[in-house]
């Protein structure tokens, strides 16, 4: 998935604060001008023209004087106090109607695109081998959905416009979520190989009919991983390590059958 440019994030963070600090400004210079004025020309102590300032600009209740409330500046500026008082609340309110719309729409979203979807892949596990799968497989515009525990990784990806579901792969109902009933294929590609085969024990489980490739990390695990029902089973360190040696003696192929494995053992009776 592609990063954000360090200049975006660098202007999303100037941009995102700039409102709240205009706010925060100006009731601080409308605050301060009130409590100055009322205090410096209507002979009113610091104290008392302070506690009236923010009642008015917070709209409670002031036990002050009725004569108090005659002096002139506090007559003006129990109007501008008073329209301070509803941009603030106004500005409160549609910053927070906005931020849960966009929570709602968000989610309202995902879940409808990834209720449509049909025959995409479904990639669980986003470290570096799932990284590169889903690359390949958005550079040649196949649909597919990431499954991953972590929520940095999966906003991260959201943000980005990618498809994704937080949860653990090995959860049916996560799996679900994401479509393995439609989708085409399954590739497992988890830390452990322990992880994999069962994922690839519950992805057969569920549906039957779906591709199924995995990552092993030793050649131990590849009969397993065909047993439990993946089709296609990877190991991409020994595979890297061949295409390592075939560039730097400048050979024309390497074998790497025996480490690509693409055939489906079948259950028996």
């Amino acid at each position: 998935m592609a990063k954000p440019s360090a200049k975006k994030k660098s202007y999303d963070r100037i941009r995102a604060p700039s409102l709240n600090m205009i706010l925060l400004a100006s009731v601080l210079l409308i605050t301060f001008l009130s409590t100055f004025l009322v205090s410096s020309l209507d002979k009113t102590k610091v104290d008392d023209a302070l506690y009236w300032t923010l009642c008015s600009i917070t709209s409670a209740n002031c036990f002050v004087s009725q004569e108090f409330y005659e002096l002139p500046v506090v007559r003006i500026f129990s109007v501008i106090n008073g329209i301070a008082f509803i941009i603030i609340i106004s500005f409160l309110s549609a910053n927070i109607v906005d931020r849960l719309s966009r929570v709602d729409l968000r989610g309202n979203t995902l879940k409808k695109k990834l209720e449509e979807l049909k025959d995409h892949f479904i990639i669980c596990g986003y470290g570096r081998v799932g990284e590169k799968i889903s690359s390949v497989m958005r550079s040649n515009g196949v649909s597919f959905v990431v499954v991953d525990m972590d929520p940095e990784t999966v906003k991260e990806l959201n943000e980005l416009g990618g498809l994704t579901v937080e949860g653990n792969a090995l959860d049916p109902r996560v799996l679900e979520r994401a479509g393995i009933k439609r989708a085409k294929g399954l590739i497992a590609v988890l830390n452990t190989d322990s992880d994999n085969t069962s994922l690839v024990l519950t992805a057969n489980d569920i549906n039957p009919n779906i591709l199924i490739g995995a990552r092993a990390d030793s050649e131990a695990a590849i009969r397993r991983l065909h047993r439990a029902g993946a089709e296609i089973v990877v190991l991409p360190e020994i595979v890297g390590g061949l295409q390592l040696a075939k560039e730097v003696l400048e050979l024309e192929e390497v074998e790497t059958h025996d480490l690509v494995s693409r055939k489906k053992f079948k259950p028996q009776d």
